[in-house]
């Protein structure tokens, strides 16, 4: 009787990261247990704070920097994405560790779009420099910028 010998070499490896990789989210921005942002004697959750930046309310215009930061980066995102699948494949990297390298790409996509705000984003009003003593828009305390953020969840 003839026997088969399975030689796997890494291929089962492979092909269960490369599958958790489709199971693997990840959440990047200001996140639900973020701090609240706190000014002049008020407490407001820091996700509203953002919502309010990214789509303007009736008093300030929208300064949108997470669509920005999707519409900026989109190319450098996939091209990230195709070097992890590559680095999951040749073994370097799990699924998770190429998705926290995603994750970080974005965080920090994010925080620059924030940064070069005076760049792009409609100037703050006077009276709003004058109240915060800083005409850039997007960063008064700094304590959005400081909470983007990045969480992981699914396949463990």
């Amino acid at each position: 009787m003839n026997k088969v010998i399975v030689k796997d070499r890494g291929w089962r490896r492979i092909r269960m990261n490369i599958k958790d990789m489709g199971y693997i989210h990840v959440d990047v921005g200001i996140q639900d247990d973020a701090p609240p942002y706190n000014k002049d004697g008020k407490s407001v959750p820091l996700p509203k704070v953002a919502i309010w930046n990214e789509y303007g309310t009736e008093d300030a215009p929208a300064r949108p920097f997470m669509r920005k930061t999707a519409r900026d980066s989109l190319l450098d995102l996939r091209e990230l994405v195709a070097r992890c699948v590559d680095m999951v494949i040749r073994g370097n990297t799990t699924a998770r560790g190429a998705m926290q390298r995603v994750g970080n790409f974005y965080k920090k996509a994010i925080i620059a779009t924030i940064d070069s705000s005076p760049s792009w984003a409609v100037p703050n009003a006077l009276r709003t420099i004058a109240k915060k003593g800083s005409a850039h828009p997007l960063i008064d305390t700094e304590h959005m910028k400081s909470h983007i953020s990045f969480k992981m969840r699914g396949k463990k």
